[in-house]
């Protein structure tokens, strides 16, 4: 048979139950359409029903549906096969953790003659594993390491540095299933403090006498 004179069509319900709810449903995998509509179901829990239309040209398609708080979830159809595949059917519904450990700096007010470092641990628990971590906010430089902590939970370290110019920075972890960790931190420069009130009597003391030196003499 030649594929592109026939089509097919697969429909999925979606839920998360007493969760955040979910907020996307996109195409990881499959060339067709999708649409999807939400409606209330038992216990007022929302259903996402997902309605995929596609050529038998492409075979396969992969659901992936994120709730609010970015836990995903995915779902795997291929028409060769009898039935419905869940793939990395989600267990892990936990988000990484980020933790700042140390900030050193020596930030002033000009900006670009300073830098500062700041450093982080970031773990999933017993999760999936920590898979990426990234910069969503900062201009600087980012490095990370991975070791084995206390009840065999991978840490991973990040070390991140950059120009007092550039104060911000926002890092974001994701495990192996989706879920999603963020760490912000800021930096303030430190002002040169200005002389103090006695600072500045002296030295408007010592132009005076200056001035009454130089008038006497002249």
């Amino acid at each position: 048979m030649n594929c592109s004179e026939s089509r097919w069509e697969l429909s999925a319900n979606l839920t998360d139950g007493n969760g955040t709810g979910i907020q996307t449903v996109s195409l990881r995998v499959g060339d067709g359409t999708l649409d999807t509509t939400t409606s209330l179901g038992e216990g007022g829990i929302n259903i996402t029903f997902a309605t995929y239309n596609a050529s038998c040209c492409s075979p396969n398609v992969e659901l992936v549906a994120v709730d609010a708080v970015g836990n995903v979830g995915t779902c795997f159809h291929s028409i060769r096969d009898s039935g419905i595949t869940v793939l990395n059917q989600v267990t892990d519904f936990s988000r990484p953790v980020c933790q700042v450990e140390s900030v050193s700096s020596s930030c002033s007010v000009n900006c670009s003659e300073s830098r500062w470092e700041l450093s982080a641990s970031l773990t999933d628990g017993n999760g999936t594993g920590i898979q990426t971590v990234s910069l969503r906010l900062g201009d600087g430089t980012l490095d990370t390491t991975t070791s084995l902590g206390e009840g065999g939970i991978n840490i991973t370290i990040a070390t991140y540095n950059a120009s007092c110019c550039s104060p911000n920075v926002e890092l974001v972890a994701v495990d192996a299933v989706g879920n999603v960790g963020t760490c912000f931190h800021s930096i303030r420069a430190t002002p040169t403090p200005a002389p103090s009130s006695a600072t500045a009597l002296r030295v408007l003391l010592l132009l005076m006498s200056t001035a009454l030196l130089s008038a006497f003499q002249a």
